[in-house]
């Protein structure tokens, strides 16, 4: 399962970081302490446990080290341990670590035509680009294009239309004139009952 906890962006890695210095530094200090007093003899920890923390301290700051160099190095903002294609992103709930899948259907087959991950917390604006994929993957620009209302982008679906799609996205209320005359994409939007 996706967790915050697993999911590090470059920020959170600093943080974690310097908190390792921190108590790394705590540790070391209370080794000197320690030196002075036979080992665990005060109900402290032990020069020998006390190495072992530093050491797994030490390990995970290098784990943290080799996120960010790897953050750095392929420009991605952030690194999920459980789910790689997962990101923080806002959601109705909140915060979360999690994706959103758009997926195109053919239905007469029922099968996946073409999907995409992505960290869009919605669907909006998201019809036009996926179907033109679709359209790339069955080989065909002829279709029908049917969406829930979270899809219910004018431009969108106008776009769509334009390309010569037919589309249906569930309680879709807008007017829009695409003028006869008007370039390849070029949307206009209807404005007092004329075309703008």
């Amino acid at each position: 399962m996706n967790s915050k906890e697993r999911n590090f962006n470059d920020k959170k890695l600093r943080d974690r970081m310097e908190r390792i210095d921190a108590k790394i530094e705590e540790y070391m200090k209370e080794l000197e302490s320690n030196d002075k007093v036979e080992d665990g003899a005060d109900g402290g920890k032990s020069a020998a446990q006390i190495t072992e923390i530093v050491k797994g301290l030490t390990a995970r700051k290098e784990q943290y080290q080799k996120f960010a160099k790897g953050l750095a190095q392929t420009g991605e903002t952030h690194k999920s341990l459980t789910d790689a294609d997962s990101r923080l992103m806002k959601t109705k709930d909140g915060i979360d670590v999690c994706y959103n899948v758009q997926t195109a259907v053919d239905s007469k087959h029922k099968l996946i035509a073409e999907f995409e991950v992505t960290n869009l917390v919605n669907d909006y604006n998201q019809l036009r680009p996926m179907a033109a994929k679709a359209a790339d993957a069955l080989g065909t620009d002829a279709f029908a294009v049917v969406a829930d209302a979270g899809y219910d982008s004018t431009r969108d679906i106008m776009g769509c239309v334009c390309g010569g799609l037919r589309v249906h996205v569930a309680r879709t209320d807008f007017d829009a004139c695409v003028p006869s005359d008007a370039p390849s994409g070029e949307i206009t939007g209807h404005k007092d009952g004329r075309c703008a």
